[in-house]
């Protein structure tokens, strides 16, 4: 942060005896656990012990003073989670909530805003998600998003470069307007070989909260850039350590802004680093190990420099409020995007259009869960080739435990789809569907229908080896499944993850609703004979 002479002077005095409540931006601030974050709802912000006061639904961020120059709004890491799963209630996070919360500052507060972003706006295209058509669409769509947010910046991140660094640098070109209004891709360390890709790509950006002034940069990790598998990577973006750029950068923006942001694409030490070697900086915004973020930002300098973390899957905001007068505190708040601001549609009714009717056109148009890249299922030996045949052939040997399927939610699966108009979505196709993700699997719902739902062949495997010949131990061995061996190798968890099961996934409670063993007899002859069961 710059400063002048006249600061000197007035903070000398102000140091002397200066009893402080929240955090301040001019070194003289306690540790920032020492400051009380409540008013965006139940303990918001607070840590466990804190209770917080009652606030008006409709007035967010109430702790913070009417006389702010306004307010800077910090989020990142949303790698992919554009809404909340919808499983389950309870669950947090989605851009429709962070629109509704950021039109509510707006007119509830009146104060001026600034937003940035710390990248990983995607999660890894080759990860178990939606594919990496998806995911392209998905990234196109989260640009749209933060661009109809007015954000100013988003930082350059190696997972988002995973869908190839020309493919991504592209979807910068295409995705964001031409205008001064878009924001601008940053990243201080990187520098694009291409004329083009410069327009977007900038080593920092300069904005304003009301009367402050802000200057923000980014780096990203040479290491995660060099562990990304592009072979053309390193011919259009070169990338080089942070510590080569970045005192030019600091002493750039220290020239004409009041406030310095470093936003650090790395680990968290990465950050802590670079944080204590450049204490130019007043806020460095680091990646987050853990979904929820810390409840404070941590100090650095004296209290000088906050660490700030905004968690994963787009869930939290940090608010920063920053005070007209240079020599008055800013305050920190975090921000949950709960199903408070479900209340408030009409804010987020923009951004309910792009997420809930473009995206999910564009899915369909795309065909992506027609076109979804298959594999081969991971058997051994005998049972390689076998094909899904669906419920209804298992029930023709097992009706028994078929009815206890049937009374499962296992079996209503795909109802969700329907009512929740995510048939198009891969992603969501994947957990309500059978054997979506191999060959021979769930295609569509004209094409597979005999695979809606969550079926006996997502457990045990594809199973017309094994209707075909019934009593052959070798296959009968492969496919019998343990409790032992759905605990230990957290089978179950693929699906009922954190953003499924909120609250955690008790294996030991889950368990016996779905058990189905000895149910079935097998005296009748016809059961031994085998079934050869329809492609």
């Amino acid at each position: 942060m710059r400063r002048t002479s006249s600061w000197t002077a007035a903070l000398a005095v102000m140091l002397c005896g200066l009893v402080l409540v929240v955090v301040g931006c001019t070194g003289k601030t306690p540790p920032a656990n020492a400051i009380p974050a409540q008013g965006a709802g139940p303990n918001e912000g607070a840590d466990a012990t804190a209770s917080a006061p009652p606030v008006s639904d409709s007035k967010p961020l109430a702790n913070f003073p009417d006389d702010l120059a306004g307010v800077l709004l910090i989020s990142g890491e949303m790698v992919g989670y554009t809404e909340p799963c919808g499983c389950t209630s309870g669950q947090s996070g989605g851009l429709i909530r962070r629109q509704t919360f950021t039109e509510l500052v707006k007119s509830e507060r009146k104060w001026p805003m600034a937003l940035i972003d710390l990248g990983s706006l995607i999660n890894d295209p080759h990860g178990p998600h939606g594919g990496m058509e998806q995911t392209r669409i998905k990234f196109d769509t989260a640009l749209k998003a933060l661009t109809m947010l007015n954000y100013s910046a988003i930082a350059l991140s190696p997972e988002d470069l995973k869908l190839g660094v020309t493919d991504t640098l592209m979807r910068f070109l295409n995705s964001l307007p031409d205008d001064k209004t878009a924001p601008k891709i940053v990243a201080a360390n990187a520098t694009p070989t291409l004329d083009d890709f410069g327009t977007r790509l900038k080593p920092s950006v300069r904005t304003a909260v009301g009367t402050v002034k802000l200057g923000v940069t980014s780096v990203l990790d040479p290491a995660a850039f060099a562990e990304i598998k592009d072979a053309e990577k390193d011919v259009y973006l070169k990338v080089v350590p942070p510590e080569d750029v970045l005192p030019g950068v600091l002493a750039d923006l220290e020239k004409d802004t009041d406030v310095q942001i470093l936003m650090v694409q790395g680990p968290l030490a990465m950050a802590k680093r670079l944080g204590l070697a450049y204490p130019g900086f007043d806020i460095i915004v680091s990646t987050s190990e853990f979904v929820e973020p810390k409840s404070q930002p941590e100090t650095l300098h004296g209290g000088k420099t906050w660490l700030v973390s905004v968690g994963r899957k787009g869930q939290y905001l940090a608010a920063i409020g920053l005070p007209k007068d240079p020599l008055k505190d800013r305050i920190y708040q975090r921000i949950t995007l709960n199903d408070r601001y479900d209340k408030f549609k009409k804010r987020g009714e923009p951004m309910r259009k792009l997420i809930h009717e473009d995206f999910v056109a564009d899915l369909a148009s795309a065909d992506v869960v027609g076109t979804y890249p298959k594999r081969a299922y991971p058997w051994n030996g005998e049972l390689t080739g076998a094909s899904y045949v669906g419920a209804e052939t298992c029930k023709q040997c097992h009706p028994n435990t078929y009815n206890r399927w049937l009374s499962t939610k296992h079996a209503e699966a795909y109802k969700p789809l329907i009512e929740k108009k995510r048939e198009a979505d891969a992603d969501c196709v994947r957990c309500h569907t059978t054997g979506f993700e191999f060959e021979g699997g769930f295609a569509s719902a004209s094409l597979t229908p005999h695979l809606k739902g969550n079926q006996c062949e997502n457990c045990h495997g594809p199973g017309s080896k094994h209707a075909e010949a019934p009593d052959d131990k070798v296959i009968r061995s492969t496919i019998v499944r343990s409790a032992e061996d759905f605990n230990k190798n957290l089978r179950c968890v693929a699906c009922h993850d954190e953003d499924n099961a909120p609250h955690g996934f008790d294996f030991a409670t889950m368990w016996p609703k779905v058990m189905h063993s000895k149910l079935d007899n097998y005296d009748d002859p016809k059961v031994h004979q085998g079934i050869k069961a329809k492609p």
